[in-house]
């Protein structure tokens, strides 16, 4: 069933596919680069069992005219192919009505996905094209969902994770599916002997010597000194740049005092779902006076990273000491 703003999911259309068939034409909404492709990539598996071609266009920079009749023309060779289309702000009426009379009486060897990264619903193409043809959501997912999307990619995989595994496995990689399925190939690959594809919970924790920047917000938050300083430790060994640490850290610390203030919206500030689940805690952890004083101390590390020839370190470590141990009136 479509959601609330007629969005379908990838995995309901692909079950319906396997139930019926390819249909000619579908609308992928949504700028999740990562979900586009995972769509597109399984699409063409169920289209066909053989290697296809893919054509990429777009109505901003391609002719119209030459899009709709590589779509539509009967071609000698009866071979399927798969048409990604972009730019569909420019797409002329002319164009998007003879779409749409060939989305009716399709070439069966041909199959269409249309791309709007805008989630741009109430858009007038995009509700001309609703009228007859599927959308699918390929928004980032909230993290809410990020656990179904784990046991559905082990699904189709094939995999077995216990659950203390996918808690390891989100709880690690979490900020994307993109990151998730990558460790999910890793494992694979690494536990290529096993004859079932288990995958050890050892082999998961020893793939995790990386931290990510979240787990160093969280641990700062928590004023949690030891674990800040190992965690940041092996970013530094890892090369993160310790602007991407301030960015995060800014996020949290913001994102606390919007909280402690009484302003509810922080998501504006992109903050991880993690992190958003133990704000409690962290407004716990730190008094106003001590935020006001941490978020102008990131504002002048971010300068002196900028202007002065400081290693990062240098100005990291003192900064995890002064929270962390509660010494307050930052310089």
């Amino acid at each position: 069933m479509p959601d609330k703003y007629g969005l379908f999911s990838i995995k309901e259309t692909f079950n319906e596919i396997k139930n019926h068939s390819v249909n000619p034409i579908y609308l992928l909404i949504g700028n999740d680069a990562y979900l586009q492709s995972f769509f597109i990539n399984h699409l063409t598996k169920l289209f066909s069992k053989e290697k296809i071609p893919k054509f990429v266009y777009s109505f901003n920079e391609d002719d119209g005219d030459l899009i709709l009749n590589e779509i539509t023309g009967i071609s000698l060779f009866s071979e399927p192919k798969i048409f990604i289309i972009r730019g569909l702000r420019k797409i002329k009426k002319s164009h998007l009505s003879d779409l749409l009379a060939w989305h009716k009486r399709p070439n069966p060897n041909n199959c269409v996905v249309l791309i709007k990264n805008e989630f741009d619903i109430k858009n007038s193409i995009i509700k001309e094209i609703k009228k007859e043809i599927k959308l699918i959501d390929v928004r980032t997912p909230f993290q809410n969902k990020i656990r179904e999307w784990v046991e559905y990619i082990l699904r189709i995989k094939k995999i077995k994770l216990k659950q203390t595994e996918i808690e390891i496995l989100i709880e690690n990689c979490g900020d994307s599916i993109a990151n998730i399925e990558n460790e999910i190939e890793k494992f694979i690959l690494s536990d290529s002997s096993s004859s079932d594809l288990s995958i050890k919970e050892s082999l998961i924790s020893t793939n995790f010597q990386d931290y990510p920047i979240w787990k160093l917000t969280d641990s700062i938050g928590k004023k949690d000194f030891k674990q800040s300083i190992k965690i940041y430790n092996s970013l530094w060994m890892n090369n993160v740049s310790l602007s991407q640490i301030i960015y995060n850290l800014n996020n949290l610390f913001q994102g606390i005092l919007w909280s402690i203030i009484g302003i509810k919206n922080n998501n504006k500030y992109s903050l991880n779902y993690f992190i958003q689940k133990n704000m409690n805690l962290y407004i716990n952890r730190f008094r106003l006076n001590e935020i006001k004083a941490v978020l102008t101390e990131l504002r002048k590390m971010d300068y002196k990273i900028k202007t002065l020839p400081m290693s990062e370190k240098e100005l990291m470590i003192p900064f995890i000491v002064k929270i962390c141990k509660g010494i307050h009136g930052f310089v």
